[in-house]
Protein backbone atom coordinates (compact mmCIF):
# COMPACT_ATOMS: atom_id res chain seq x y z
CA UNK A 1 0.00 0.00 0.00
CA UNK A 2 2.64 2.38 1.11
CA UNK A 3 4.50 1.35 -2.24
CA UNK A 4 1.16 2.64 -4.43
CA UNK A 5 1.43 5.98 -2.30
CA UNK A 6 4.81 6.43 -3.01
CA UNK A 7 4.37 5.98 -6.99
CA UNK A 8 1.03 8.10 -6.81
CA UNK A 9 2.88 10.90 -5.05
CA UNK A 10 6.11 10.48 -7.59
CA UNK A 11 3.27 10.83 -10.12
CA UNK A 12 1.77 13.79 -9.27
CA UNK A 13 5.01 15.51 -8.81
CA UNK A 14 6.31 14.93 -12.34
CA UNK A 15 2.92 16.60 -13.44
CA UNK A 16 3.36 18.98 -11.88
CA UNK A 17 7.32 20.02 -13.10
CA UNK A 18 5.76 18.84 -16.71
CA UNK A 19 3.10 21.92 -16.14
CA UNK A 20 5.90 24.19 -14.54
CA UNK A 21 8.02 23.59 -17.34
CA UNK A 22 5.59 24.05 -19.66
CA UNK A 23 6.25 27.54 -22.03
CA UNK A 24 3.25 29.63 -21.00
CA UNK A 25 2.74 30.89 -24.91
CA UNK A 26 3.51 27.66 -27.09
CA UNK A 27 5.25 27.68 -30.78
CA UNK A 28 6.97 30.44 -32.15
CA UNK A 29 5.67 33.92 -32.85
CA UNK A 30 5.31 36.97 -34.70
CA UNK A 31 5.34 39.59 -32.36
CA UNK A 32 4.84 43.77 -33.34
CA UNK A 33 8.51 44.42 -31.52
CA UNK A 34 11.31 42.79 -30.59
CA UNK A 35 10.33 42.26 -27.10
CA UNK A 36 12.70 43.72 -24.54
CA UNK A 37 14.48 45.82 -26.72
CA UNK A 38 15.73 49.05 -25.57
CA UNK A 39 14.68 51.47 -28.40
CA UNK A 40 11.60 49.93 -28.86
CA UNK A 41 9.84 49.00 -25.02
CA UNK A 42 6.95 49.05 -25.41
CA UNK A 43 3.70 48.37 -22.50
CA UNK A 44 2.11 46.13 -24.86
CA UNK A 45 3.36 43.42 -27.37
CA UNK A 46 1.05 41.96 -30.04
CA UNK A 47 1.52 38.28 -30.94
CA UNK A 48 0.44 36.99 -34.72
CA UNK A 49 -1.02 33.47 -34.38
CA UNK A 50 1.71 32.47 -37.24
CA UNK A 51 5.40 32.34 -37.72
CA UNK A 52 7.23 31.97 -41.29
CA UNK A 53 11.26 31.93 -41.65
CA UNK A 54 10.32 33.33 -45.42
CA UNK A 55 8.59 36.42 -44.63
CA UNK A 56 10.01 39.68 -42.44
CA UNK A 57 8.76 39.80 -39.30
CA UNK A 58 10.33 39.75 -35.66
CA UNK A 59 9.91 36.88 -33.77
CA UNK A 60 9.90 35.90 -30.32
CA UNK A 61 10.62 31.85 -28.56
CA UNK A 62 9.26 30.97 -25.05
CA UNK A 63 11.46 28.38 -23.95
CA UNK A 64 10.09 25.45 -21.25
CA UNK A 65 13.27 26.42 -18.86
CA UNK A 66 11.56 29.49 -18.22
CA UNK A 67 13.74 31.81 -20.84
CA UNK A 68 12.79 33.59 -23.98
CA UNK A 69 14.48 34.80 -27.27
CA UNK A 70 13.72 37.37 -29.67
CA UNK A 71 14.74 38.64 -32.73
CA UNK A 72 14.53 40.10 -36.01
CA UNK A 73 13.91 37.92 -39.47
CA UNK A 74 14.40 38.79 -43.04
CA UNK A 75 13.37 37.28 -45.97
CA UNK A 76 16.34 37.60 -48.08
CA UNK A 77 18.24 35.43 -45.90
CA UNK A 78 16.09 33.75 -43.43
CA UNK A 79 17.63 34.41 -39.60
CA UNK A 80 19.56 38.01 -39.73
CA UNK A 81 22.23 39.11 -37.74
CA UNK A 82 21.51 37.87 -34.54
CA UNK A 83 20.39 34.75 -34.75
CA UNK A 84 23.19 33.50 -32.92
CA UNK A 85 23.06 36.44 -30.13
CA UNK A 86 18.97 36.97 -30.04
CA UNK A 87 17.87 39.29 -27.32
CA UNK A 88 17.26 37.00 -24.49
CA UNK A 89 15.34 36.91 -21.28
CA UNK A 90 13.37 35.34 -19.14
CA UNK A 91 9.82 34.61 -17.95
CA UNK A 92 8.06 33.64 -14.30
CA UNK A 93 4.56 32.58 -15.06
CA UNK A 94 2.61 34.11 -11.75
CA UNK A 95 -0.81 32.84 -12.93
CA UNK A 96 -2.66 31.98 -16.12
CA UNK A 97 -3.30 35.97 -16.72
CA UNK A 98 -0.14 37.08 -15.51
CA UNK A 99 4.05 36.65 -16.06
CA UNK A 100 6.72 38.68 -15.48
CA UNK A 101 9.49 39.26 -18.06
CA UNK A 102 12.86 40.52 -18.01
CA UNK A 103 16.10 40.94 -20.13
CA UNK A 104 19.42 39.07 -19.71
CA UNK A 105 20.93 39.80 -23.17
CA UNK A 106 21.05 42.96 -25.28
CA UNK A 107 22.22 40.97 -28.71
CA UNK A 108 25.73 40.59 -28.84
CA UNK A 109 26.65 41.66 -25.72
CA UNK A 110 28.03 38.40 -23.40
CA UNK A 111 27.50 40.17 -20.14
CA UNK A 112 24.95 38.83 -17.96
CA UNK A 113 22.16 41.44 -17.15
CA UNK A 114 18.96 41.43 -15.37
CA UNK A 115 16.08 44.35 -16.96
CA UNK A 116 12.99 44.31 -15.17
CA UNK A 117 10.46 44.98 -17.88
CA UNK A 118 7.39 44.09 -15.70
CA UNK A 119 3.96 42.23 -15.57
CA UNK A 120 1.87 41.64 -18.47
CA UNK A 121 -1.53 40.66 -18.41
CA UNK A 122 -1.97 37.77 -20.81
CA UNK A 123 -4.70 38.19 -23.20
CA UNK A 124 -5.63 35.22 -25.90
CA UNK A 125 -7.59 36.59 -28.85
CA UNK A 126 -9.36 34.93 -31.43
CA UNK A 127 -7.94 33.14 -33.74
CA UNK A 128 -5.19 32.16 -31.41
CA UNK A 129 -3.63 35.60 -31.69
CA UNK A 130 -1.99 36.94 -28.35
CA UNK A 131 -1.88 40.59 -26.43
CA UNK A 132 0.69 40.77 -23.13
CA UNK A 133 -0.36 43.98 -21.48
CA UNK A 134 1.58 45.70 -19.10
CA UNK A 135 -0.67 45.22 -16.05
CA UNK A 136 -2.25 48.05 -14.26
CA UNK A 137 -3.74 46.25 -11.51
CA UNK A 138 -6.66 45.95 -12.62
CA UNK A 139 -7.94 43.02 -14.70
CA UNK A 140 -10.87 44.22 -15.99
CA UNK A 141 -9.11 47.34 -17.32
CA UNK A 142 -6.03 45.38 -18.50
CA UNK A 143 -8.82 42.87 -20.62
CA UNK A 144 -10.65 45.97 -22.48
CA UNK A 145 -7.21 47.51 -22.71
CA UNK A 146 -6.01 44.43 -24.33
CA UNK A 147 -8.93 43.91 -26.94
CA UNK A 148 -8.84 47.58 -27.94
CA UNK A 149 -5.41 46.54 -29.35
CA UNK A 150 -6.02 43.14 -30.81
CA UNK A 151 -8.84 45.50 -32.10
CA UNK A 152 -6.44 48.36 -33.84
CA UNK A 153 -3.71 45.87 -34.64
CA UNK A 154 -5.77 43.87 -36.79
CA UNK A 155 -7.14 46.40 -38.49
CA UNK A 156 -3.72 48.14 -39.64
CA UNK A 157 -2.19 44.02 -40.37
CA UNK A 158 -5.24 43.99 -42.62
CA UNK A 159 -4.93 47.68 -44.37
CA UNK A 160 -1.27 46.74 -44.46
CA UNK A 161 -1.90 43.38 -46.84
CA UNK A 162 -4.68 44.76 -48.79
CA UNK A 163 -2.44 44.58 -51.83
CA UNK A 164 -0.81 41.39 -53.32
CA UNK A 165 -3.69 39.18 -51.96
CA UNK A 166 -5.84 36.69 -53.52
CA UNK A 167 -9.60 38.12 -52.52
CA UNK A 168 -12.85 36.03 -52.93
CA UNK A 169 -15.55 37.98 -54.24
CA UNK A 170 -18.98 37.57 -54.66
CA UNK A 171 -19.01 38.78 -57.86
CA UNK A 172 -16.97 38.90 -61.46
CA UNK A 173 -16.18 42.77 -61.94
CA UNK A 174 -16.10 43.36 -65.90
CA UNK A 175 -19.92 42.60 -67.00
CA UNK A 176 -20.28 45.92 -69.15
CA UNK A 177 -24.28 46.10 -68.46
CA UNK A 178 -24.08 44.52 -64.54
CA UNK A 179 -24.20 48.08 -61.55
CA UNK A 180 -22.33 47.32 -58.50
CA UNK A 181 -23.80 48.80 -55.35
CA UNK A 182 -21.78 46.54 -52.96
CA UNK A 183 -18.97 43.95 -53.19
CA UNK A 184 -18.03 41.74 -50.30
CA UNK A 185 -14.11 40.64 -50.65
CA UNK A 186 -13.36 37.57 -48.20
CA UNK A 187 -10.24 35.40 -47.77
CA UNK A 188 -8.93 33.53 -50.65
CA UNK A 189 -9.92 30.34 -48.65
CA UNK A 190 -13.58 30.94 -48.33
CA UNK A 191 -15.65 29.85 -50.93
CA UNK A 192 -16.83 31.52 -53.78
CA UNK A 193 -17.29 31.72 -57.85
CA UNK A 194 -14.69 34.68 -58.28
CA UNK A 195 -11.25 36.24 -57.46
CA UNK A 196 -9.88 39.33 -57.20
CA UNK A 197 -6.16 41.08 -56.48
CA UNK A 198 -5.19 44.22 -56.03
CA UNK A 199 -1.59 44.82 -56.79
CA UNK A 200 0.69 47.79 -55.55
CA UNK A 201 0.60 49.90 -58.93
CA UNK A 202 -2.78 50.60 -58.62
CA UNK A 203 -3.98 47.52 -61.12
CA UNK A 204 -6.40 44.88 -59.56
CA UNK A 205 -7.62 41.35 -61.85
CA UNK A 206 -10.62 39.45 -61.54
CA UNK A 207 -11.46 36.48 -62.41
CA UNK A 208 -13.86 33.48 -61.82
CA UNK A 209 -13.16 29.63 -61.51
CA UNK A 210 -15.52 29.34 -64.46
CA UNK A 211 -13.42 31.15 -66.74
CA UNK A 212 -9.53 30.27 -65.37
CA UNK A 213 -8.13 31.68 -69.07
CA UNK A 214 -8.94 35.55 -68.76
CA UNK A 215 -9.32 38.13 -66.08
CA UNK A 216 -10.74 41.41 -65.70
CA UNK A 217 -8.00 44.37 -65.56
CA UNK A 218 -9.40 47.52 -63.72
CA UNK A 219 -7.53 50.11 -62.06
CA UNK A 220 -8.26 51.58 -58.49
CA UNK A 221 -7.37 54.94 -56.62
CA UNK A 222 -7.65 55.12 -52.60
CA UNK A 223 -9.47 58.48 -52.38
CA UNK A 224 -9.00 58.43 -48.89
CA UNK A 225 -8.40 56.27 -45.91
CA UNK A 226 -11.85 55.35 -46.38
CA UNK A 227 -13.13 55.43 -50.30
CA UNK A 228 -11.48 54.08 -53.21
CA UNK A 229 -12.75 54.98 -57.02
CA UNK A 230 -12.85 51.78 -58.84
CA UNK A 231 -12.66 51.66 -63.07
CA UNK A 232 -12.44 48.56 -64.88
CA UNK A 233 -10.24 49.09 -68.52
CA UNK A 234 -10.06 45.52 -70.52
CA UNK A 235 -11.04 41.98 -71.00
CA UNK A 236 -7.21 39.57 -71.04
CA UNK A 237 -7.41 36.33 -72.08
CA UNK A 238 -4.17 34.09 -71.37
CA UNK A 239 -2.86 31.58 -72.47
CA UNK A 240 -2.93 29.45 -68.92
CA UNK A 241 -4.79 30.11 -66.21
CA UNK A 242 -3.41 31.67 -63.24
CA UNK A 243 -0.35 33.82 -65.36
CA UNK A 244 -3.11 36.69 -65.83
CA UNK A 245 -2.15 39.00 -63.74
CA UNK A 246 1.67 38.24 -63.69
CA UNK A 247 2.98 37.51 -66.81
CA UNK A 248 2.48 39.27 -69.58
CA UNK A 249 3.84 36.94 -72.44
CA UNK A 250 1.03 34.74 -71.23
CA UNK A 251 -1.22 37.54 -72.59
CA UNK A 252 -3.69 36.16 -76.28
CA UNK A 253 -5.98 38.92 -76.54
CA UNK A 254 -6.73 41.98 -75.33
CA UNK A 255 -10.58 42.92 -75.23
CA UNK A 256 -11.12 46.84 -74.25
CA UNK A 257 -13.95 47.75 -71.56
CA UNK A 258 -13.10 51.34 -70.57
CA UNK A 259 -16.14 51.58 -67.59
CA UNK A 260 -16.07 53.93 -64.43
CA UNK A 261 -17.65 51.64 -61.38
CA UNK A 262 -17.83 55.02 -59.23
CA UNK A 263 -16.37 55.45 -55.44
CA UNK A 264 -16.71 53.27 -52.92
CA UNK A 265 -16.80 53.13 -49.40
CA UNK A 266 -14.29 50.19 -47.87
CA UNK A 267 -15.60 49.07 -44.56
CA UNK A 268 -13.19 46.20 -42.87
CA UNK A 269 -14.25 43.14 -40.79
CA UNK A 270 -11.00 42.27 -39.36
CA UNK A 271 -10.43 38.37 -40.07
CA UNK A 272 -13.18 38.34 -41.76
CA UNK A 273 -13.08 40.76 -45.28
CA UNK A 274 -13.60 44.01 -46.52
CA UNK A 275 -17.07 44.95 -47.37
CA UNK A 276 -17.44 47.84 -50.39
CA UNK A 277 -20.43 50.32 -50.64
CA UNK A 278 -21.14 52.64 -53.58
CA UNK A 279 -21.04 56.27 -52.13
CA UNK A 280 -23.44 57.93 -51.61
CA UNK A 281 -21.49 61.28 -50.72
CA UNK A 282 -22.22 60.33 -46.94
CA UNK A 283 -19.99 58.79 -44.36
CA UNK A 284 -22.27 58.02 -41.72
CA UNK A 285 -24.89 56.64 -44.21
CA UNK A 286 -22.17 54.47 -46.62
CA UNK A 287 -20.76 53.08 -42.96
CA UNK A 288 -24.46 51.85 -41.80
CA UNK A 289 -25.29 50.77 -45.43
CA UNK A 290 -22.03 48.54 -45.27
CA UNK A 291 -22.84 47.40 -41.36
CA UNK A 292 -26.26 46.40 -42.78
CA UNK A 293 -24.84 44.11 -46.09
CA UNK A 294 -22.38 42.48 -43.57
CA UNK A 295 -25.23 41.88 -41.40
CA UNK A 296 -27.45 39.99 -44.23
CA UNK A 297 -24.47 38.63 -45.63
CA UNK A 298 -23.48 36.76 -42.46
CA UNK A 299 -27.01 35.04 -41.70
CA UNK A 300 -27.05 34.64 -45.18
CA UNK A 301 -23.94 34.31 -47.40
CA UNK A 302 -25.69 34.37 -50.95
CA UNK A 303 -28.66 37.10 -49.77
Amino acid sequence: MARKICIFVILLWSSAIVAQTRPPIEKPRGINVILGEEIAESDYYFLTDYFNLYEDKNAVFFHDNGTFSSMRIVRSCGYDGNLHNPLKGGYELIDDKHIRLWVTNQYDSYEEIHKDLGVYYIHRCLNDYIVLVKTSGNAEKDKERAQEIYKNEKKAANAASFTDRVWTTDKLLGKAAQEYPYLILTSATAVGEHYVIFNQEGKFFSGSKEHPNFSIQGSYKSVSKDYIRLSIDKQITAVFPSTIAYDEDAIRDIKPINKNLGTYYKYLVPDECYIFVKSTGNLKKDKREAEKIYQQWKTTPNF
